[in-house]
């Protein structure tokens, strides 16, 4: 699984993507949580062949870092022009294995910093 942590959510301007905000509060919809967490990351060759994502919320200086989000991958997009990558793919839902076991829970690995991090569940595959 891909692990990804989301900082204190705020506005901007426009990125490469087209977002006008970025990281994580409560109240947020998953649809935007996802817009926010999907895209722009540096996803090395480990990161090929993974099937999950978990997003996590809060600094470990701060909070306790919580699963927010569970996404099953469906496609890992091409470098830019910077080296970063964005992730294609499905927000679960209850009822979905990795979705019962992770979502409001403490995050599996440290979170910290904004880099990917990488987990393998003993329970799922992928």
């Amino acid at each position: 699984m891909i692990v990804l942590t989301l900082s204190a959510y705020r506005e901007h301007e426009p990125d490469q993507l087209g977002r006008t905000a970025g990281g994580w509060k409560p109240g947020l919809s998953d649809a935007k949580v996802w817009d926010n967490a999907r895209g722009r990351w540096r996803l090395g060759p480990e990161a090929d062949g993974h099937r999950y994502v978990l997003v996590v919320a809060g600094r470990a200086a701060t909070d306790k870092p919580q699963v927010v989000l569970a996404v099953e991958i469906h496609a890992l997009l091409e470098k830019d022009q910077e080296g970063l990558r964005a992730i294609e793919g499905t927000v679960l839902s209850e009822g979905h294995p990795v979705f019962d076991r992770y979502l409001g829970r403490q995050s599996p690995v440290r979170a910290y910093g904004s880099g990917p991090r990488y987990y393998t569940s003993p329970h799922i595959p992928g």
